[in-house]
């Protein structure tokens, strides 16, 4: 993600990593990690 985001420079808006830990969190610059559960989580 990190090269990619290198890559693409200012058209690298943000990218997700999705784990199994139970938060999301910024690992690096616009390279987030969040739950894989986010996929299915329901908002309202």
């Amino acid at each position: 993600m990190r090269w990619l985001r290198d890559e693409l420079g200012d058209r690298f808006v943000a990218g997700v990593v999705l784990c199994t830990g139970a938060l999301t969190r910024e690992i690096d610059d616009r390279v987030f990690a969040a739950p894989i559960s986010t996929c299915w989580a329901t908002v309202g």
